[in-house]
C-alpha cells in the first residue's frame, strides 16, 4: 500500500474518532496526517521526511488550537459555553430526594441528561428552565 493512502486512512480515522470524543488532541493529529497526505500528492518524500512533517504539523496544529481556546475558559470544546445553557428548557425524567434528572432534546454542554436541583416542587414530566449552573448540577425552575 502506498504511503499516501496510509496517511489518508490514518487522517480520516483520527478525524472520525474526534467526532465522538471531542478532545481536539486527536483532531490535531488527524489534520496533520491529512496535511501530509496533501503534500505527498504533490511531492514524493521519504518516510523520515513524512514523519518529520507529521510531527511538525501536529505541534503547529496543537499550538493553534491551544491559543484559540486558551483565552475563553468558559468555552467548551464543542463550542457551547455555560452562558448558552442558561434559559434552556428540559423535562424532568427522574426524581430522587433532592436531585432531579433533566433530559434535553438537544444536548446541553455535550449531554442530553443532567442532574438538577430546584427550589420548586417538581414532578416527572414537568418542563424546567435552567437558571444557573452550580458545580456539576443545573439549577432549574419549573415552567408552567
Amino acid at each position: 500500500m502506498e504511503a499516501i493512502w496510509i496517511w489518508a486512512i490514518i487522517g480520516i480515522l483520527l478525524v472520525s474518532i474526534e467526532i465522538f470524543t471531542v478532545s481536539f488532541y486527536i483532531l490535531s493529529f488527524g489534520i496533520s496526517a491529512l496535511l501530509v497526505t496533501v503534500i505527498l500528492s504533490l511531492v514524493d518524500l521519504s518516510a523520515n521526511v513524512q514523519l518529520v512533517l507529521f510531527i511538525t504539523f501536529s505541534i503547529a496544529v496543537l499550538s493553534l488550537l491551544h491559543f484559540k481556546y486558551k483565552g475563553n475558559r468558559k468555552t467548551f470544546l464543542i463550542g457551547q459555553s455555560s452562558d448558552d445553557t442558561i434559559g434552556k428548557i428540559g423535562k424532568i425524567s427522574d426524581l430522587s430526594e433532592d436531585i432531579a434528572t433533566v433530559k434535553f432534546n438537544i444536548p446541553v454542554m455535550g449531554s442530553r441528561t443532567w442532574m438538577a436541583i430546584s427550589d420548586d416542587q417538581l414532578d416527572i414530566g414537568d418542563s424546567v428552565k435552567v437558571i444557573s449552573i452550580e458545580g456539576n448540577y443545573l439549577r432549574v425552575k419549573k415552567v408552567s
